[in-house]
């Protein structure tokens, strides 16, 4: 008992890379103390939130979601250096299709409507 008790005591006080045993998000490191813009994305996509960008190489992907005339959301491949589109992909016209990965092999988009996993060719976004 006093194994499980001594066990419990120390797995509360893992620790943190970059904060603190408390786990309130603090830390002693500090940030830049100002943004430089480089490019932004002009597109004709808008999108009603931010959703996850993931980063591979000089590649970026992220989704654009557009609530009207229906529930639809694309995946653009950009380039991560100049912001340019490199690709986009819907599937199907009536895909919510949300980017869950980007790798050397293909970018990974799941539509949520249909619950489907797919791998999109890094070089045209085809379905691999």
């Amino acid at each position: 008992m006093i194994v499980l008790w001594t066990a419990s005591v120390h797995a509360q006080s893992w620790p943190t890379i970059g904060g603190n045993n408390q786990k309130n998000g603090r830390s002693e490191i500090t940030g830049p103390q100002s943004l430089m813009e480089y490019w932004s994305v002009t597109s004709p996509n808008t999108t009603l939130w931010g959703n996850s960008v993931f980063t591979f190489g000089d590649m970026f992907v992220q989704s654009r979601v557009v609530f009207a005339p229906t529930y639809t959301s694309k995946v653009e491949l950009r380039s991560l250096q100049t912001g340019g589109l490199i690709w986009e992909q819907q599937v199907d016209p009536a895909a919510i299709l949300y980017a869950v990965g980007l790798t050397e092999d293909a970018v990974y988009a799941t539509d949520y409507g249909a619950g489907i996993l797919y791998a999109l060719a890094i070089g045209d976004g085809s379905v691999k």
